[in-house]
């Protein structure tokens, strides 16, 4: 087994920041006791404080909102190398649930949160890891682009090829090729499409020729052309040139997944 799919935070970490081989030992090691979970079963529940952060070593999570008359939100998947429940500060609590879309394992990273806190500002894994939530962030405004401006031919597309960019970084997926056990019922509860709909608009993608879909396993055989129909791009960073900002001084303090 590679080591992407042992540690895709660290595959993650490093294709945004290129971390030499010593750091990405170093960051490998901070991965502590594993723990595995069920398809169906809950991670977080809203209002709850988790005792401790972790990372995804496998599998697919989604967050939800349930509204009071019974409508569900999907805010979003967690994937592999993806971080939950870390945060500087005890204390903070879940804004919403996380359920496993399939069998999960995740790592204890306590490490890595101690790392942050207590490392210089201009260690390769802290810089790393801001550029982490910086591409987080540029992620998470891709998806209200896609939810409040596009047509669901658009947001359907461009779900699939952001799944698959953040499941490539992570060294989950091949250049045209990913696992994606999502239903789509999932898939319209989180594009805010009806059923019926998002089967209308698969059906019209593969009858274009920019998916195929084997069982649980997703085909783009022509990503650029797709990506410029639908008007996606992914946020762009200087691998290895990024400048940390001093934590001490200025840094929030994120909460990641929750």
């Amino acid at each position: 087994m590679t080591d992407e799919a042992i540690y895709p935070l660290t595959s993650r970490m490093n294709g945004l920041s290129l971390l030499d081989e010593f750091s990405r030992g170093e960051l490998q090691s901070m991965h502590g006791r594993q723990e595995q979970f069920r398809a169906g079963s809950e991670l977080a529940m809203q209002g709850r404080i988790a005792s401790r952060p972790w990372v995804i070593v496998s599998g697919w999570l989604m967050r939800t909102h349930v509204l009071k008359d019974g409508r569900r939100q999907i805010l979003g998947y967690v994937l592999p190398g993806d971080l939950l429940n870390f945060t500087l500060h005890a204390g903070v609590s879940s804004f919403c649930e996380i359920e496993c879309v399939t069998d999960v394992v995740i790592a204890d990273i306590s490490a890595l949160r101690e790392h942050i806190a207590t490392a210089n500002d201009d260690d390769p894994i802290v810089t790393a890891f801001w550029t982490l939530l910086a591409h987080d962030d540029a992620m998470a405004l891709n998806a209200i682009a896609r939810l409040t401006r596009q047509s669901a031919y658009e947001r359907l597309a461009h779900l699939f090829l952001d799944l698959r960019y953040r499941l490539a970084l992570a060294g989950q997926a091949s250049e045209d090729t990913f696992e994606m056990p999502l239903t789509q019922q999932a898939i319209g509860d989180a594009l805010g499409v009806s059923v019926v709909h998002v089967n209308r608009v698969f059906m019209k993608l593969r009858r274009e020729g920019f998916i195929e879909r084997v069982k649980q396993t997703l085909v783009m055989p022509d990503i650029d052309r797709l990506s410029k129909r639908v008007d996606h791009s992914v946020p762009k960073f200087t691998a290895g040139r990024t400048q940390a900002i001093p934590i001490r001084q200025t840094a929030p303090a994120y909460q990641i997944a929750h």
